[in-house]
């Protein structure tokens, strides 16, 4: 976040990981589950979680 313009977007793939984020087992998994607790958490940013076959997250980064 601290090198991305406000109003600067980030769009992840695939962030439901196949549905193994909801239980984590391998790092992979894991890594995912940390990153969308993460963004979910980050006041600094506008979120949109579309549950389209795998998951995408629209990250914006608000403009203060």
């Amino acid at each position: 976040m601290r090198i991305l313009r406000e109003g600067g977007l980030i769009l992840a793939d695939n962030a439901l990981w196949y549905g193994s984020i909801f239980d984590p087992k391998d790092d992979d998994s894991k890594a995912m589950a940390l990153f969308n607790e993460e963004v979910s958490g980050d006041n600094r940013a506008e979120k949109l979680f579309l549950t389209l076959r795998d998951g995408i997250y629209l990250i914006r980064k608000k403009i203060t």
